[in-house]
């Protein structure tokens, strides 16, 4: 069959035209089976001729061949050509829908595939995409089975249960940005549509200035798929169960060739049932690993890289810990254990349970957070050479020795606390035998009723002597 040009002025949204496409395959298919392969191919033709009866001015649709399959109930198309006045281009050297029914689609294979965008210069292109278990009843029943006037919108109702994609690479030319990915696969199930993404090997490449790259072994994502494809914004709520989980596998980012950072491990999971009043988040990171770097050194963070040098330390190796559970109903929660460690620096580790209090759902709800009250607070650190490093630091830049230097930070915290009335002796005691010999130090600030941080700092900025009477804080070191 000779290639096929064809330009309507009926305007519609050029985002739907892919998916109209598909579906056009599915009804031509659905019903030619039952006819000779003439009348199956005629039937595919008229629908595709809707499809374009629906381009914009100036696009059009291309394509060498069509041909209806009755044995498969399906159809196949090659070198099929989509141009959209300047906006999009996209091609495939073939395209394959299997086991169609009424406005379903039981396989849909695209080979060597490619899409761009002139005015951009990005383009986006793969081995291979496969959809499965396509179903776009709902989507159907809504329009009155005139699938021809669906836009980008009505795509996020047409349900699937499988895709994959194989050699994806996507080029920005302007910006000389490249992303590839080796794999991705995604699967959505249940009344939720939960949808579980995962990317393999994934590369990131910028190839002006210092050529940064950003690999990934594994990225894996459970979100809600109608959320996803909605947009929605913190503005419009928070919506806890739209991200499930989050997990990534051996990230690093390097910059003309030398590494600046990486991780073994990160994760982020949110339990909230649709609907629920409840919030459980946990957030882990593993083996961050910050090596000094010219990156580092010559970049915004400069005095650090100042300071891990003057402290000893070459490189950073890192773990983050956080969790946090919100009853909405209550309008309480808990904030920790959030803990983060160093090897060869220690680990802080803190938690607090709060009272009446919202999550933010925007930017602008966040200072609210301030009015929570605090029930209690607990902070444990554990020193493993920080401090000191810390003190050989400052002994050597003060040219005293660290016993002068530890004798005068001990003779710090009487003056410190002698506005405290009444003071507890217990506290002067483990911050001396902290300084002594590091160890541990645990803190615990408890309100004699909640109160808000702010009236805390207050108190204890303006009338420290009468902290004590507002709230019982308790030092212990071991």
């Amino acid at each position: 069959m000779p290639p096929v040009h064809a330009s309507q002025p009926r305007k519609t949204n050029r985002l739907a035209v892919g998916g109209a496409v598909v579906l056009a395959l599915a009804a031509a298919a659905g019903g030619g089976y039952v006819y000779a392969q003439g009348e199956a191919d005629k039937r595919l033709a008229a629908h595709l001729d809707a499809v374009r009866a629906g381009l914009p001015p100036g696009a059009s649709l291309t394509y060498d061949s069509a041909k209806a399959s009755l044995l498969s109930r399906g159809a196949t198309l090659t070198k099929l050509a989509l141009k959209i006045d300047g906006r999009i281009e996209a091609r495939a050297e073939r395209v394959t829908a299997s086991g169609a029914g009424e406005n379903t689609l039981d396989a849909f294979d695209a080979e060597t595939v490619t899409v761009g965008n002139p005015n951009t210069a990005e383009t986006v292109s793969l081995k291979r995409l496969r959809l499965e278990g396509i179903d776009a009843r709902a989507v159907a029943a809504r329009l009155g089975g005139d699938l021809g006037r669906m836009q980008a919108a009505d795509l996020k109702d047409v349900r699937w249960t499988r895709a994959t994609a194989n050699g994806v690479v996507q080029l920005d030319a302007k910006d000389q940005r490249t992303v590839r990915i080796e794999d991705a696969e995604a699967e959505q199930k249940g009344e939720q549509r939960q949808t579980h993404l995962t990317l393999k090997t994934v590369e990131v490449a910028e190839e002006r200035g210092d050529k940064r790259r950003l690999t990934v072994n594994r990225v894996e994502l459970s979100a809600r798929a109608a959320d996803l494809m909605d947009g929605a914004s913190p503005a419009g709520g928070v919506k806890a169960d739209t991200i499930g989980a989050v997990s990534v596998d051996r990230l690093a980012m390097t910059a003309g060739g030398a590494a600046v950072v990486s991780v073994g491990h990160a994760e982020y999971t949110a339990n909230a049932a649709p609907g629920s009043a409840g919030l459980h988040v946990k957030t882990t990171v593993k083996d961050l690993e910050i090596p000094q770097s010219s990156q580092l050194r010559n970049g915004e963070f400069a005095d650090a890289a100042a300071t891990m040098k003057e402290l000893g330390y070459d490189t950073l190796l890192l773990n983050v810990a956080a969790e946090m559970k919100h009853d909405g109903a209550s309008r309480s929660g808990s904030f920790g254990p959030i803990t983060l460690s160093g090897d060869r620096i220690g680990s802080l580790e803190t938690s607090a349970e709060m009272l009446e209090f919202d999550l933010p759902r925007s930017g602008e709800d966040i200072p609210g957070l301030a009015s929570a009250l605090l029930k209690d607070l607990r902070i444990s650190y554990t020193d493993r050479s920080l401090m000191e490093r810390s003190f050989k630091a400052i002994a050597s830049r003060q040219n005293v020795s660290v016993e002068a230097l530890k004798a005068e930070a001990s003779a710090n915290v009487d003056r410190s606390l002698a506005r405290l009335s009444p003071r507890d002796p217990g506290i002067a005691a483990a911050l001396k035998s902290f300084i002594a010999k590091p160890g541990t130090l645990e803190l615990s600030v408890t309100p004699v009723k909640p109160m808000n941080s702010t009236q805390i700092a207050f108190a204890g900025m303006l009338a420290p002597e009468r902290l004590s009477d507002i709230v019982a804080i308790r030092l212990v070191a071991r």
